[in-house]
């Protein structure tokens, strides 16, 4: 960790250095292992440094809970800081640690039991950023409708980041595992659908509305497959693979590589679809397009509210569908063909 003198012939002593004893520093910079601070610091002669004193070389520690379109929402941000040669951990959920397999930004990824919130003490990074609900409240109207990926970059560096694009690789293994849960569709192009949000019930789109878009995309000569956290819903014309990717997003990632378009609600999915350039149709109900989607390059929106003139509630919670119901499987299946012509 890095710590500012502030005066010169500044006196620690530090107990692993038991051949030089008392050791003297002159005012500035100086790095110290972890199990040296608490005596460095006694001397009342030091200062942490502060985000604007960040630079090459300082490790800073993310913590954040869920979920995988925010962590991917996220990147850009990292992204930057990694560019000031700074040294980025994450700490997040163990199911969304491997989103960070082979990054070229991210060094370490630690975990956490899932709903937990755990505090690391200062003493873990040069910086200890928790970003928990960070960006999550829709309380102030002048800032709900900026997207995530800018509300990142001013959490963390004070402006948005110039880069919009999120970072993600996919993990070669974890492509050869999709690619044998895909076995059964021989090859034939294929739909991805993905079932309910995790987070957010008001988010999801109607479990009666999947298998006729599925039959009806089978007339035009393509296979449905179905991924996401398990449901009651009817899983009749699909390759059913809820749950089976579920706690891992580089496996998710592997069937969505593939996949000729994603049809999905605003959760992980749509996001996966974006990042790896995939054709993807967000089906918005509760929530804005306009703030979520509104860099991305290979996404549109098909948006509920609209067909009912009832604006995004943003409520995570509920028993209200009718946005979401509005969103027919014959409007589905029109905005995928539209999408893949």
């Amino acid at each position: 960790m890095r710590l500012f003198c502030e005066n010169d012939n500044t006196v620690v002593v530090l107990p692993r250095l038991r051949q030089e004893g008392r050791k003297f520093y002159h005012k500035g910079w100086h790095n110290f292992e972890p199990e040296d601070l608490a005596f460095v610091v006694r001397s009342g002669q030091w200062r942490r440094a502060t985000w604007k004193d960040a630079g090459p070389g300082d490790t800073c520690l993310f913590v954040r809970d869920a979920g995988l379109g925010d962590i991917l929402r996220l990147t850009p941000a990292l992204r930057e800081v990694a560019q000031r040669g700074m040294k980025i951990e994450m700490a997040v959920y163990p199911h969304f640690a491997d989103i960070f397999d082979g990054s070229p930004h991210v060094s370490k990824v630690r975990t956490f039991k899932a709903g937990s919130h755990p505090q690391y003490p200062e003493t873990e990074a040069d910086f200890v950023i928790d970003l928990f609900f960070a960006v999550d409240g829709y309380d102030n109207p002048a800032t709900r409708m900026v997207s995530r990926i800018d509300r990142f970059g001013i959490k963390i560096s004070g402006h948005p980041p110039a880069d919009k694009t999120m970072v993600f690789n996919l993990n070669p293994k974890a492509q050869e595992v999709a690619d044998k849960l895909l076995e059964p569709l021989e090859g034939k192009p294929f739909i991805v659908f993905s079932s309910k949000s995790w987070a957010n019930n008001l988010r999801s789109w109607v479990g009666e509305y999947y298998s006729p878009a599925a039959r009806m995309l089978g007339e035009h000569g393509y296979e449905c497959v179905y991924v996401g956290k398990p449901s009651p819903d009817s899983a009749e014309g699909f390759l059913d693979l809820r749950g089976e990717t579920q706690n891992s997003c580089q496996e998710l990632a592997g069937i969505v590589n593939r996949a000729t378009a994603i049809v999905s609600p605003d959760t992980g999915t749509m996001h996966l679809g974006e990042v790896l350039g995939r054709p993807t149709l967000g089906l918005f109900g509760n929530t804005n397009p306009q703030e979520v989607i509104q860099y991305y390059e290979h996404t549109v929106a098909l948006s509920g509210n609209e067909l009912v003139s009832c604006p995004p509630c943003l409520k995570h919670q509920g028993s209200c569908d009718k946005c979401m119901r509005a969103i027919t499987p014959e409007m589905v299946v029109s905005a995928v063909l539209d999408l893949v012509a």
